[in-house]
């Protein structure tokens, strides 16, 4: 990009990143004269990269319309940082410099797909209105050991921890989209070098100009960025026959679908494979899945959800066939959608006694209740008391804790007027909410009433008056006795 600067001052001139990887930072001054130049350049350690020193290692060019320098990692200066210069120009005021970088980073760009593999400049070709599934990456060559030959081909490798972006620019500017790295969504696999996205469908036919910068989007004068052609045109695509109980699907029993495409009168498929086939799981987990082909543009695969929740199924298709514009290659992308539904747990409550219960003499009925439940949330439950009137439940609202099981009492108190001997109630049991389902949602109940009073009474009172009659003869005998024995006087001592 070109930079304005004042002249005969030191200035700011551009910030190299270091993430660039440069291998080369030119800078040419537009002169009007050879008047004009650049009277130092400092790279960021503070070498002044135009003294004679660095004659051997800094390339120099001059013309009357531009001086050049070009320094390489050769000169044994640091790239990456702030630049500065300062321009002499006899007349003063502002002057304008370029700046180039040339960086480690070999950028290529795998999705749209290119026409030939040698070439990643090549045309790239997308179905008009579909998605278009981005791709790209950058990679860096390994430097050679000492004793490796120049003809040794060089090792490169795929760079991570970048933040790629990717724009239409031409013949309108569209919406810039961040590549993501992550193992989420598109991307199969995470920290794998290969950054994806989504872009929106292109609508008409046509060439669109799409830019990929890397690592990423700089306000800087300096970008590594690269430019392709897509081009929009009718092409066969494809279509995703999933079961019609898709949205329904039990949990653990696979499914299997198919997916069609099938060439055309004017367009001959002559191989389909797919990049991508993965089903996107509730947990955010990508699962792959295996496509074999069926024969007639057909091609079959299964899955087993293993819980519930929604699924995205997510196809890649790269197809190599010939229509009018010849020979070509293009990657289709499509969706599906599947389901397992939400199951909903259950709460099992019944009556923790054997036996008949008994009121208290205050119409109080205490009722243990066993609960089991199976919800991993804590749920509220409402309890009513069916079939006498005038009762009440105490509480008349539990809240069972997650996966519970233990027992719970609730008290039944009943009215003064409807205290039979014996009887029967109905406890009914519900989710207010229809979160959960409530098994045994009413328990009968039998009672008896307290053992009466009156003849513990009874039994008292003729105790204790038998008691007394007893003890009265017994009192009389002795005094009979004592009246007929004869006196005996006491001795004096």
């Amino acid at each position: 990009d070109t930079v304005t600067v004042d002249s005969n001052t030191i200035a700011p001139l551009v910030e190299a990143r270091a993430d660039h990887q440069p291998a080369q930072i030119s800078v040419v001054l537009l002169r009007e004269n050879e008047q004009t130049r650049i009277a130092s350049l400092f790279a960021p350690d503070g070498n002044d990269v135009v003294q004679p020193y660095f004659q051997n290692t800094v390339r120099r060019g001059a013309e009357q319309e531009y001086e050049l320098y070009s320094v390489p990692v050769d000169a044994q200066v640091a790239l990456a940082g702030r630049w500065q210069a300062n321009v002499e120009r006899p007349e003063g005021g502002p002057v304008t410099l370029v700046t180039l970088s040339r960086s480690r980073l070999r950028l290529s760009l795998q999705a749209p797909v290119a026409q030939r593999d040698d070439d990643d400049s090549t045309l790239r070709y997308v179905p008009v209105g579909r998605p278009l599934l981005l791709t790209s990456g950058a990679q860096v060559a390994r430097p050679r050991k000492v004793l490796e030959a120049v003809s040794t081909p060089f090792v490169y490798s795929w760079v991570t921890g970048m933040s790629p972006m990717a724009q239409v620019i031409a013949p309108q500017p569209g919406e810039a989209l961040a590549l993501r790295d992550d193992g989420i969504g598109l991307d199969a696999s995470a920290q794998d070098g290969r950054y994806t996205a989504l872009h929106p469908p292109f609508t008409q036919p046509g060439d669109y100009t799409l830019q990929v910068e890397m690592p990423t989007r700089t306000e800087q004068p300096i970008h590594i960025d690269k430019l392709y052609t897509v081009r929009v045109a009718d092409l066969p695509t494809m279509t995703i026959r999933m079961p019609p109980t898709a949205a329904t699907l039990p949990v653990n029993q696979p499914f299997e679908a198919l997916i069609e495409l099938p060439g055309r009168a004017d367009f001959q498929v002559d191989e389909v494979v797919f990049p991508l086939a993965t089903v996107e799981r509730p947990d955010g987990a990508l699962d792959p899945l295996q496509i074999a082909p069926t024969g007639d543009g057909r091609y079959r695969f299964s899955y087993n959800p293993s819980f519930s929740g929604a699924y995205t199924l997510r196809f890649g298709a790269e197809v190599r066939g010939r229509g009018p514009m010849g020979s070509v290659r293009y990657i289709d992308y499509a969706e599906a959608q599947a389901a397992v539904p939400e199951a909903v747990p259950t709460i099992a409550i019944s009556g923790a006694f054997t036996d008949t219960l008994t009121y208290d003499r205050r119409g109080a009925l205490n009722i243990p209740l066993a609960i089991n439940s199976q919800a991993n949330t804590a749920e509220k439950l409402t309890i009513e008391l069916v079939g006498i009137e005038g009762g009440e439940v105490v509480p008349n609202e539990l809240l069972a804790s997650p996966n519970e099981i233990g027992q719970r009492t609730v008290t039944v108190r009943l009215p003064p007027d409807v205290r039979p001997d014996e009887g029967q109630l109905q406890l009914r049991i519900s989710s207010p909410q229809r979160r959960v389902i409530v098994a045994g949602e009413q328990i009968g109940v039998p009672f008896t009433a307290p053992p009466s009073l009156l003849l513990p009474m009874l039994l008292l009172l003729a105790i204790l008056g038998g008691g007394g009659f007893y003890g009265y003869r017994r009192w009389k005998k002795q005094r009979v006795r004592a009246m007929l024995m004869p006196h005996t006087p006491r001795r004096l001592t």
